[in-house]
């Protein structure tokens, strides 16, 4: 006889979820306060005890002091950026708009991943903070940019995480031609805001489906 199973407790996984979301929250608030207070990250007891989170919790979901550092800069990174999203939401010229804010990014991003400033933030730490704060702001400057015009009407709302991951990982990677950005901006929206001669290949399906 064939068993049975059960439907899955949405309630409950996304009740975890939120938890553990709190839980990464209380850590990194606690560990910027401490980190403010001290001129750097303690031990990683240390800010278990303060977070008042079990050891083993915390190196969970941050394996290493470095990881919880890169996540803490990475959301200094989106912090300082606020202004900038402000200004370009406000500006009723859409094209003028998303070229300076991509172009502040870019500016931004080139300091917190430069070595030599001691910054450790990793990539991928910026474009997950990047995207998790401004998805929302983007998608908004999208399609004022669309309305108006300024922006091609092939792009997709799914086209914006890829294309920060390739202005991020292309213009900002120290050392790795990273000396032009406006240039390279300016080419990368002269494609965003013309329609080709042949349409855009289609995007992939969202992995699961």
């Amino acid at each position: 006889m064939a068993r049975s199973m059960q439907a899955p407790n949405l309630d409950e996984s996304s009740g975890r979820r939120s938890d553990a979301r709190a839980n990464d929250e209380k850590v990194v608030r606690v560990a910027r306060r401490l980190a403010a207070k001290n001129g750097g990250l303690p031990s990683m007891q240390a800010i278990a005890d303060a977070a008042e989170v079990g050891l083993t919790t915390l190196y969970r979901r941050f394996p290493t002091k470095e990881r919880l550092a890169s996540h803490i800069q990475a959301l200094d990174f989106c912090d300082q950026l606020v202004p900038a999203f402000e200004q370009a939401l406000a500006d009723p010229d859409s094209r003028h708009a998303m070229r300076s804010m991509t172009l502040n990014m870019a500016n931004l991003a080139s300091r917190f991943m430069d070595p030599q400033r001691g910054m450790t933030v990793s990539p991928v730490d910026l474009l997950d903070a990047y995207l998790d704060r401004f998805l929302p702001s983007m998608v908004q400057l999208m399609r004022q940019a669309k309305k108006s015009r300024a922006l091609r009407a092939d792009i997709e709302e799914a086209d914006i995480p890829r294309l920060c991951a390739i202005l991020l990982g292309g213009l900002v990677l120290p050392g790795r031609f990273n000396d032009a950005p406006e240039r390279y901006i300016a080419l990368i929206f002269e494609g965003l805001e013309r329609k080709g001669s042949m349409p855009l290949p289609p995007l992939p399906p969202p992995i699961g489906f």
